[in-house]
């Protein structure tokens, strides 16, 4: 994926291929986009960026990660996190 350099993309629909295993932190990470924070935005009081992490919980619930499973599954998503401010950085350095 162009995240990391790499540029390995389904044949058939241009989209960035993916291995199975990862699709289920995929469509989580995905999910919880919708409560991703950032400052000052539409007039939040958000003092750091990122997802609301009360909202992590109940999404894990939905996608029926198991409690085993958990740890690993937030280390993912920090993860993802992470590259999405990194790009989110970015594109705000190339915005005049």
């Amino acid at each position: 994926m162009t995240i990391r350099g790499e540029r390995t993309w389904c044949e058939r629909c241009q989209a960035p291929e993916v291995f199975p295993e990862n699709l289920p932190i995929l469509s989580l990470f995905i999910d919880l986009l919708p409560a991703y924070r950032v400052p000052g935005a539409m007039g939040a009081a958000t003092l750091q960026e990122g997802f609301d992490r009360a909202s992590v919980p109940g999404l894990m619930d939905l996608h029926s990660i198991p409690p085993a499973e958990r740890a690993a599954t937030w280390s993912s998503l920090r993860e993802l996190e992470s590259e999405l401010r990194c790009i989110r950085a970015a594109r705000s350095e190339k915005t005049p």
